[in-house]
């Protein structure tokens, strides 16, 4: 004759298991519900992303030149434009509370020497959003203008996420993060050139239909 006691114990244990189940399921489907467990915040920690690409165009930038021919009077121009590209493979980086780090800290490539850092902090939110902050310095010989010192700095926050796809060469998953037009007048910018023939500096920048920001980030 089977023993009650053995037979009710199997049933509480039974019980048990299947109260921990619901409550396991309905975390689950609440976390893909409300975004609070975000699959591509677990997929930035698990250290997935291969690389980080940040590309600006201005379509209407200001600079100031100045020469060193003792000659030449400074000069103001108006309605040209600034386009620049950043990369994380010039450095070393780390991901750490919810923001990926670059240092630029590898050997000169093509004799062209990088320093300073990359900051990309990844915001929770529907979209998801990045915030920039970009402080670097490029240093090379030129034939023509002799050695070349130019320095960028970018702040930028609330990037939305816009798209994600497959590269057609590398066949790597991408998410762009992007902003364009007058939107991109909230960036904080710099720009400055020191050579042995003359020094700029970007004054002012405003931003047409055609200006925009990008940010790729690339995954394994």
């Amino acid at each position: 004759m089977i023993n009650k006691v053995l037979i009710c114990r199997f049933i509480k244990v039974f019980f048990l298991i299947c109260i921990s189940f619901v409550i396991l399921t309905s975390c689950d489907i609440i976390d893909k519900i409300t975004g609070s467990g975000t699959d591509k915040e677990n997929d930035i920690e698990l250290g997935n992303i291969i690389k980080i690409e940040v590309k600006y165009f201005i379509d209407n930038a200001s600079y100031r030149y100045e020469y060193y021919d003792g000659v030449t009077p400074i000069e103001h121009v108006t309605g040209h434009e600034l386009t620049t590209e950043f990369t994380t493979i010039a450095g070393t980086s780390d991901f750490a509370h919810s923001t990926y780090e670059t240092l630029f800290d590898n050997p000169p490539v093509l004799g062209k020497t990088i320093g300073g850092y990359m900051e990309v902090e990844f915001v929770s939110g529907d979209p998801q959003r990045v915030n920039i902050v970009i402080n670097q310095s490029r240093q090379w010989n030129s034939f023509l203008f002799g050695n070349v010192e130019q320095s960028f700095t970018v702040n930028i926050t609330g990037i939305p996420f816009t798209k994600s796809y497959t590269d057609e060469i590398y066949e790597n998953e991408i998410d762009e993060f992007s902003l364009s037009g007058n939107s991109v007048s909230n960036m904080v910018a710099t720009f400055k050139e020191d050579n042995d023939v003359y020094k700029s500096e970007l004054t002012s920048f405003s931003c047409g239909s055609r200006a925009y920001i990008k940010v790729k980030v690339h995954y394994k």
